[in-house]
């Protein structure tokens, strides 16, 4: 296997690990995906700049490197988040959980007077503070890869375009949540929206 299909696959597989993360922080596996982050590792570690010879291969591998380690930080924020149990997903799956012991104590203590039940946690942004923080991140060193300027950049103003960007979408084409991915075409960064399944 030569290193264009090396890199094919590396980004294959680091889309992979991110949504087998995403799975995991959803709940709906219950180990990390260890498996497919050996591989990604493995992958990352076959190459390096100096031996791709190709500026475009090097560039390419480049910029999975740094998309992979934005990904690597951001999957760090959220295990310490939900480690910290201030994880919005996890939070909000915790309190359902409280509401529904409490309507079934409720229920077997028919004598007893009612009592209101606990409030239901505040759902985060579809954004949440972190992944707008990753997304930002990447934006930046990819733009830097690209030798684009990015002193004027603030991640207030990057949150503010994304989550407009982000409802426009799911207004015009009637879509659930969405989310960005950075890629860099023809020498120039851009941010392309990702409709989540």
């Amino acid at each position: 296997m030569g290193a264009k299909e090396d890199l094919d696959e590396l980004e294959t597989k680091i889309e992979e690990l991110r949504i087998a993360y995403e799975r995991y922080f959803m709940g709906l596996v219950k180990r990390e995906p260890f498996h497919v982050k050996s591989q990604v590792i493995r992958l990352v570690n076959r190459h390096n700049p100096k031996s791709l010879g190709s500026s475009s291969l090097t560039f390419r591998y480049s910029t999975l490197l740094a998309r992979y380690t934005s990904l690597q930080h951001y999957w760090h924020r959220i295990m310490q988040q939900i480690e910290a149990g201030t994880y919005a997903r996890h939070r909000f799956q915790f309190d359902l959980e409280q509401r529904e012991r409490w309507q079934a104590s409720a229920a077997s203590a028919p004598g007893a007077e009612p009592a209101t039940p606990p409030a239901p946690a505040t759902r985060s942004p579809e954004l949440d503070e972190a992944r707008v923080r990753a997304i930002f991140e990447e934006f930046i060193r990819a733009r830097q890869v690209c030798r684009e300027p990015v002193e004027h950049l603030s991640v207030e103003v990057f949150r503010e375009a994304l989550l407009k960007q982000a409802q426009k979408v799911k207004e015009t084409y009637r879509v659930g949540e969405v989310d960005f991915k950075i890629v860099i075409e023809q020498g120039k960064t851009k941010i392309k929206v990702v409709v989540r399944t």
